[in-house]
């Protein structure tokens, strides 16, 4: 029986508005979700969010610093308590896991299993979006022998090293796909994504773009999909297309480019 290993960082306390906080507990639902039993979280930040407290699946890891320096913390943890999980996943504590995923996951075999479609769920319209790009994304499911491996660097030199050795997984994820050339990689289906990256308005990413619309934009175009394995995420207000206006030439040229990116995927992807 497989076991998977979550590295949640906790956002800061002094982010988390109600909206934020609301999310986060969407994150955690999700894995609380989970139709798959063999599984465990380490939560690294100052205190365990109420939602989880009590609850043996998720391991405190007290730290507070930026995110990398988490990652880190996360990994030391994990070699220094022995934790020898089948498999790692990194998540955001702001982002959605795909509730069943690791279900059917249980008699495949996999370096990696990630979505090709990167999917993003906008939180206050309920849209979603897909679009193809040519990294990997935040959240996968590494194989452990890989997620551990020493490789790489980590996404910033002025970033706190806390470790002797860089861990694949304490990689900006961005940059990781080259490793995995070679490797046993599995796609997810699109309509079936391993997680959704959420979008909102009180996010760091979003407050630092000069214009939401502009921000959203840059993930493609925002329809009302409710994805059937994300169907507890949704709340009561119903999911309407975006109002966000795409001129024809830009249609035109972003699908195009959608289609040779999947079309040559690969190459694109191991070029270098």
């Amino acid at each position: 029986m497989k076991n998977f290993l979550f590295i949640i960082p906790l956002t800061p306390i002094s982010l988390l508005n109600d909206n934020r906080k609301a999310i986060q507990e969407l994150c955690f639902k999700t894995l609380m979700l989970q139709n798959y039993t063999n599984w465990q979280a380490l939560l690294i930040g100052s205190e365990l969010p109420n939602v989880v407290k009590n609850n043996q699946k998720f391991i405190h890891v007290k730290y507070e610093g930026i995110k990398e320096e988490k990652l880190q913390i996360a990994t030391k943890f994990i070699s220094e308590n022995k934790l020898t999980p089948d498999y790692i996943i990194s998540l955001d504590d702001d982002d959605f896991f795909n509730p069943y995923i690791l279900e059917e996951l249980t008699n495949v075999d996999f370096d990696i299993y990630t979505d090709k479609f990167h999917a993003f769920f906008e939180y206050e319209t309920q849209t979603v979006s897909q679009q193809i790009r040519l990294w990997f994304p935040n959240t996968c499911i590494h194989k452990f022998e890989h997620a551990m491996a020493v490789h790489g660097t980590l996404a910033n030199l002025n970033i706190k090293k806390i470790n002797a050795q860089v861990r694949l997984i304490e990689n900006d994820h961005s940059k990781i796909h080259s490793y995995y050339k070679g490797k046993k990689i599995i796609y997810a289906s699109r309509n079936n994504p391993v997680y959704l990256r959420v979008l909102n308005k009180e996010s760091i990413t979003a407050k630092n773009s000069f214009n939401y619309e502009v921000y959203m934009k840059q993930f493609g175009y925002w329809k009302s999909i409710e994805f059937k394995t994300f169907e507890n995420i949704y709340g009561e207000k119903k999911s309407t297309n975006s109002k966000l206006k795409y001129p024809l030439k830009e249609r035109i040229y972003r699908f195009l480019q959608q289609l040779n990116m999947n079309l040559f995927y690969d190459y694109f992807l191991f070029k270098k």
